[in-house]
């Protein structure tokens, strides 16, 4: 029998070759049986990695297949694909920086418990080697997360083991992380009055020494971001970041950059017309980092705030715009100003309102 995959694989390559930015392609129930040759469904440009259902379970249908650029450095990795799961597992080779694991896995309608266990395997294994993982999943995405959710458990925790407290020691995690809460809440009225002490803000002068130099009725605007500012910003991501709150990684943006700045230019632009920044963009991840002395006590640590990568990419457009109309009318000569001017894009435009 032809394979229902066979009759549509037409309309795959003229998607494919439609779109040349798309590096991987997985798909599932291909129904492909030994009998179809890699001939048949072979893609020009790309390289046909399957596996039928026939290779896991003595049954027919089903079966997973990914398509990857031929141009990509990769490798399978078969030594992850245990037991009866459909799965296809890749190793995605960088020039400079790690490598990455990606799989494509189909969960049938009828999962039983062994195929979560055998599954779960896979994802224990992978996790161990200490890469981030990328799954493409067929189904509903909650049922894999629950699977998967796991996974950045296995990364070392910013959180001491123990801490010692005026009531004692405590050893529970959730009572270590509101001693913590507790701890930079009430240290950063504290840092707000020293850094403004050392700054002596005084947002008066800043607005005299601007409005004296810009012509009057002249106003500033953020200009609307373009798709390859986007693009050019994704493509600079520095990887090795900490992911926010939003659980997008750096790393995953700059993959897809080609993808997803039309969609992200969009968003912020809408942003920018309707004059309001998004909320859950200013929402941070508040980690603890050591700074010195014993691991066990909340004064050794500083408060870091990690905020979603994709307001970074909005509030360096906003810094950009802002900084070059401030240097158009000489708005930024003065001691005080370029000392502003030298700081993070997020603490410029704070001064500078």
């Amino acid at each position: 029998m032809f394979s229902t995959y066979c009759q549509k694989i037409e309309e795959i390559r003229l998607t494919l070759n439609e779109k040349k930015s798309l590096h991987i392609l997985g798909l599932c129930e291909t129904f492909l049986n030994p009998e179809l040759g890699d001939n048949l469904i072979e893609v020009n440009g790309y390289d046909t990695i399957r596996k039928d259902r026939h290779e896991t379970q003595d049954k027919t249908g089903g079966g997973v297949l990914v398509y990857i650029n031929n141009l990509m450095a990769y490798e399978r990795r078969k030594d992850l694909e245990i037991g009866n799961v459909e799965s296809i597992w890749l190793q995605i080779n960088f020039p400079s920086t790690k490598p990455i694991l990606l799989c494509s896995v189909y969960r049938p309608p009828d999962m039983k418990v062994d195929w979560i266990d055998a599954f779960e395997l896979e994802i224990s294994k992978a996790s161990s080697l200490d890469l981030e993982i990328i799954i493409i999943w067929a189904k509903n995405p909650k049922e894999l997360w629950k699977y998967v959710k796991g996974l950045n458990q296995t990364k070392s925790s910013p959180f001491p083991s123990q801490l010692k407290t005026h009531n004692g020691v405590i050893t529970e995690t959730q009572h270590i992380v509101d001693a913590f809460n507790k701890h930079f809440i009430n240290i950063a009225p504290k840092d707000s009055l020293s850094t403004s002490q050392s700054y002596k803000f005084d947002s008066n002068k800043i607005y005299e020494e601007v409005a004296a130099k810009v012509p009057q009725d002249t106003w500033f605007y953020i200009p609307l971001i373009t798709v390859a500012e986007v693009k050019d910003s994704l493509s600079n991501l520095n990887v090795a970041k900490a992911t926010g709150i939003d659980q997008i990684s750096p790393r995953i943006l700059k993959l897809s950059s080609e993808v997803i700045s039309p969609s992200i230019a969009y968003i912020i632009n809408r942003s920018i017309t309707a004059g309001i920044f998004p909320s859950e963009l200013k929402n941070a991840r508040v980690m603890p980092s050591h700074k010195k002395g014993p691991k066990d006590t909340v004064d050794n640590y500083r408060p870091i705030s990690i905020l979603p990568t994709m307001s970074k990419i909005f509030e360096k457009h906003v810094c950009k715009h802002l900084y070059r109309y401030l240097l158009k009318y000489k708005a930024a000569i003065s001691s005080f100003m370029q000392v502003s001017l030298d700081l993070e894009a997020t603490t410029l435009v704070i001064l500078l309102y």
